[in-house]
């Protein structure tokens, strides 16, 4: 019993103490993800198994108001939302929204920074309207909302224009990575 009267207060406090560091913890890491949130865009991808393309469901030109998103005359919908991460391959991503109504492949498509050579999609990932899709530059297993380009090395770099072409090789979107 004297054990138990000799160190009680000791464990409480210990108790109390940890408990409210994982609180602040918890605390400081939700408020963190919610600033980082708030200042990236939230793709609302959907995919739907790949279907027989017809000419009726290809996406009409794109108009954009963002200063770095250029529009281009063309006949796809679709925008280079953002490009994040830029020289780290771990990180590094560009996020393709469907900006039409129609929804479409991205099989075939191609990205290109104003230095490299073009990097083609290899994904037949189907685009559905207002979706998004973030394509990461390192290794990964495609999903219905991410695309890997299993490369070894980062693509981009600020400063560079980056541009998505359709299979056709007609520019669609264009961004400035500031």
């Amino acid at each position: 019993m004297a054990f138990i009267k000799k160190y009680l207060p000791f464990i409480l406090l210990n108790i109390a103490i940890s408990a409210i560091t994982v609180l602040a913890v918890l605390f400081i890491w939700d408020t963190h993800q919610k600033n980082k949130l708030a200042q990236i865009p939230c793709p609302q991808a959907t995919a739907a198994l790949p279907d027989k393309p017809s000419e009726n469901n290809t996406p009409q030109a794109i108009s954009t108001s963002s200063p770095s998103q250029t529009s281009l005359s063309g006949e796809s919908e679709v925008s280079i939302e953002l490009v994040s991460g830029m020289g780290d391959l771990n990180l590094e991503y560009i996020l393709i929204k469907n900006t039409g109504s129609s929804k479409f492949s991205l099989l075939d498509w191609s990205l290109r920074g104003s230095e490299q050579k073009s990097i083609r999609i290899k994904s037949d990932i189907i685009l559905n309207p207002g979706g998004a899709i973030k394509i990461y530059s390192k290794s990964g297993t495609d999903s219905a909302l991410t695309i890997y380009l299993n490369s070894q090395q980062a693509y981009w770099k600020s400063g560079l224009v980056v541009t998505l072409h359709d299979p056709e090789l007609v520019e669609r979107a264009r961004y400035e990575i500031p």
